[in-house]
């Protein structure tokens, strides 16, 4: 390199810093926080009125003191409203030697409420291990399979995701069993027994009023309220006395109207190349007993799951067709509706 082509960053800094006055500064600064507002959270041993100076200190040295919170400044986020109806984005895997696939059915909530949300996370707890063992376990349908509620800047939603590989399931396939799992989970919360839920329903509610195990938890918790702008620190009490008054016929009209009846439906699907290359074993064989070690506690509770599922009456699932090939016809195949 040609001598002092290159110079050292760090040197070239502290020389614009040494001929930079600080008046300038003062006056770029100003400039620039000119329409900031300070939002400030404090947790642990911290005296209020201690918080409060600190604040003052700060709010003076960045020039905002007495600069109120002008809101029709604050630039609002939107979401895009999924018009009713199904919605289909279909693209194949970038990488063409990939065989993995992936599937995302998206359903947006029409109206938004916060009784709303208490009731899709619910759903998401009654779902989660069904779906799993239904498409995962007995289907295996991809090696990935879950389920999740959504708050998207004020918008709800819920989501159910397959990871598969093309070689085995094609992303029609995935979708359409999706659909029937949606069917067959009305058909589980109509015959769960009602103590049963009101069970669940507990469980539920004591996972949303336990304390804090750190203030880091507490605080985070607080800090998303704050970024969300929405200044429900008590979320999880309100939660709780929600879940206190839901019912599974409330439950089961929210699951038709999201899924079926007035149905916000995006699905996205990433296609991977049937002829590409398997997804390599994390562990050699040497290394699978241990493996299987590992996987007793969950299969475990899988046929805890599986047992109570039974007791309900519910229907079986499997197997839904004799082969992978899905007609071109909907329903995909005959499904037993019927209590077991």
């Amino acid at each position: 390199r040609e001598k002092g082509r290159w110079r050292d960053q760090g040197e070239r800094g502290r020389e614009v810093e040494r001929d930079m006055e600080r008046g300038r500064v003062r006056d770029f600064s100003i400039g620039k926080l000119g329409g900031f507002h300070v939002e400030a959270l404090a947790g642990g041993n911290v005296l209020s009125s201690d918080m409060f100076n600190h604040l003052e200190v700060l709010t003076e040295m960045l020039g905002l003191k007495g600069n109120p919170m002008d809101r029709s400044r604050i630039k609002h986020k939107r979401v895009y409203r999924i018009p009713l109806g199904r919605y289909l984005v279909k693209v194949n895997n970038q990488n063409p030697e990939d065989v993995n696939s992936v599937v995302v059915n998206y359903y947006q909530k029409d109206a938004v409420t916060f009784r709303d949300t208490v009731i899709l996370e619910l759903i998401d707890d009654l779902m989660s291990e069904p779906l799993f063992n239904q498409l995962r376990t007995n289907l295996q349908l991809g090696y990935d399979v879950e389920c999740s509620d959504h708050l998207t800047h004020g918008v709800t939603g819920f989501s159910i995701t397959v990871s598969s590989q093309a070689n085995k399931f094609t992303v029609t396939e995935i979708n359409a069993y999706i659909d029937l799992f949606i069917d067959w989970f009305l058909a589980y919360l109509g015959n769960m027994p009602g103590e049963q839920f009101e069970k669940r329903l507990s469980e539920s509610i004591k996972q949303k009023i336990k304390p804090h195990l750190t203030i880091d938890d507490q605080l985070d918790q607080m800090w998303s309220e704050i970024m969300t702008r929405e200044y429900i620190f008590d979320r999880d009490e309100r939660c709780g006395e929600v879940l206190k008054t839901v019912t599974r016929e409330e439950v089961m009209v929210v699951v038709r109207d999201l899924f079926r009846g007035n149905a916000r439906k995006l699905s996205i699907q990433v296609e991977g190349n049937p002829d590409g290359v398997e997804v390599e074993e994390e562990k050699e064989s040497d290394d699978e007993e241990s493996e299987d070690d590992s996987e007793d506690d969950s299969d475990d509770d899988n046929d805890e799951e599986k047992k109570r599922m039974s007791s309900y009456g519910t229907p079986n699932m499997t197997p839904l067709c004799t082969s992978t090939t899905v007609p071109s016809t909907s329903p995909i195949c005959s499904q037993n509706t019927s209590p077991a």
